[in-house]
Parts: C-alpha cells; structure tokens; sequence
C-alpha cells in the first residue's frame, strides 16, 4: 500500500470516527427494533423499513459529528477523549466536521420526507434538537440535569422506527423509548465515575461528578433498577410474549446483580463492569422484542 492511499485510508477512518459508530449503530439498531416490532401490530412494506434505518444511521451519525464539532475544546482536556478526531487535528479545520454533520442531518431528513414519513421526521428533529443544542451545546457544561434531560434523544430513535409504521402516541413505543432513556444515564453515569476526575478536569458538572460518591452510586442504581421494571413493564403492555419475559428476567437479574455489586464495592471496577454490561443488556432486551 503507497502512503497516498495510506493517507485517504487514515483520512477516511478520521471521519469515521467522528460519527461515533459503537453509537450511531446502536441507536440505528433501536430503530430497526422498534420497526420490527410495529409489524406485531400492523404489517409494512420492507421498503419502509430500510429507509427508516437508513435515514436514522444518516441521522444520528452527523448529529454526532455536530457534538464532536461542539465539545472539540471539552474533548482536547480530556485523556479519554484528547485523541479523537479533531483534538487530535486529524480532521482540520473543525469546520469540515460541521459540514459534514450538517449534510448528513439533511440528507436523513430529505429521506423521510421523500417517502412522507412525516411524523418519524419530526421525531427525528425532536431528537436532534435534543441531543445537539439542549445537552451538548447547553446543559453538558452548566447542569447535572445534562444526560436527563439531554437523553430523551436516545429513544427517539425507537420512536420513529415505530412510528414509520403505526402510530408513535401508544404505550409500546414510549416504553421501549423509556427503557432507551433510562439506559442512557445508567449507562453514561457508570462510566463518569471511573473517569470523575477527567470530567471535573474539563468542567463538565455530570451528576456522578459534582455529588458524593455514594449518592452518585445511588443514582446510577436507581436508572438500573427503573430500566429494568420497564422492562417487564413491555410483557405487560406491549405484544410480546413469554420468551421476550424470560430474557428479561434474566438480563435484568444480572444488570440488578452487578448493580448490587457495585454498591457493595463503589471504589472498585464494580461501576466499569457495570459500564460494559449495559450495552449488551440493552441490544439483547430489544432483540428479544422480535424473537
């Protein structure tokens, strides 16, 4: 490989980089899950299917790339964070980020509006607008309150996957959405608390951050323990059956075990496992909607 093509590979993955991918992906993924499992409702075209999970990959990537282009000064504080992309200044100016994120979000956007999927476009919007100026551009830096009320954009997703199909205002796709919501605190909060000294260091006032550790503890205990009750909560309302009952029951005892486990032993790896472990609880309870 010559080092021209060695450098459009480098230049390639940069920006790749940039739209998060383990995110984007799994925010892709609800979408794709709360789609399929509107077809227990109300069958569809599986062309709907593929352009609600196209334009959500479309989507959710460059409002990613936008929130890279926002933190970029958090980002160069942080030691987990100080290598990514445009930090790093793999990518420079910052300025091309912002336009990539931007055509990325227009084009998700067009899509929907092409095959007139309005209402999931308008979820779509509701999401962005969540995550890009109310938690990144606003809260990340001046409240605790950031991920809560900067993470109702991570169900979104679910929401206008559904909606592609059926009608969004019913309690299935707002439970799978609060099962989304609350993962994400539990899921950002767990990881805050291994790197709480890298978050005060650059500012950030997340919640796990500004309180004592055993109520920080607390918190992230609380978001586990509610994500898991929503979970049951879907056998009860939504139409899944007992298998999707049994896989929840089990994942959920292991999420509430390690949950136990890191309260019995905060200042340990307790929090990280706890970390690792919500995003393949999370993947596995969606995917056990549709089995």
């Amino acid at each position: 490989m010559n080092s021209d093509s060695t450098g459009r590979h480098g230049h390639f993955l940069a920006y790749w980089q940039l739209t998060k991918p383990r995110l984007w992906i799994m925010l892709t993924y609800t979408a794709g899950i709360g789609f399929l499992a509107s077809l227990k409702v109300h069958g569809a075209s599986w062309v709907s299917g593929l352009v609600i999970v196209t334009a959500v990959a479309l989507g959710t990537s460059g409002a990613n790339v936008v929130t890279c282009f926002i933190d970029r000064d958090i980002d160069s504080i942080m030691e987990r964070t100080k290598k990514r992309p445009l930090p790093s200044g793999q990518v420079a100016p910052p300025s091309k980020a912002l336009t990539l994120g931007l055509v990325l979000i227009a084009s998700s956007l067009a899509l929907l509006l092409l095959f007139s999927m309005f209402a999931s476009a308008a979820i779509g919007i509701f999401g962005m607008v969540d995550n890009i100026a109310v938690y990144s551009a606003w809260l990340k830096r001046k409240s605790p309150l950031n991920i809560i009320l900067g993470g109702f954009s991570g169900g979104a997703p679910v929401v206008a996957g559904w909606a592609a199909n059926s009608n969004p205002i019913s309690p299935v796709p707002l439970l799978m959405a609060a099962v989304v919501v609350l993962w994400i605190p539990s899921h950002i909060w767990s990881l805050a608390l291994r790197w709480r000294d890298d978050y005060g260091k650059a500012g950030v006032p997340m919640l796990t951050v500004v309180i004592h550790p055993k109520n920080a503890i607390r918190c992230v205990a609380s978001t586990s323990v509610l994500m898991f009750v929503f979970s049951l909560l879907l056998f009860v309302y939504g139409p899944f059956g007992w298998i999707y009952l049994g896989i929840a029951v089990v994942a959920g005892s292991v999420l509430l075990m390690l949950t136990l486990r890191m309260i019995m032993a905060p200042d340990g790896e307790a929090p990280f496992v706890l970390f690792k472990y919500t995003s393949p609880y999370l993947a596995l309870i969606l995917a056990a909607m549709v089995v």
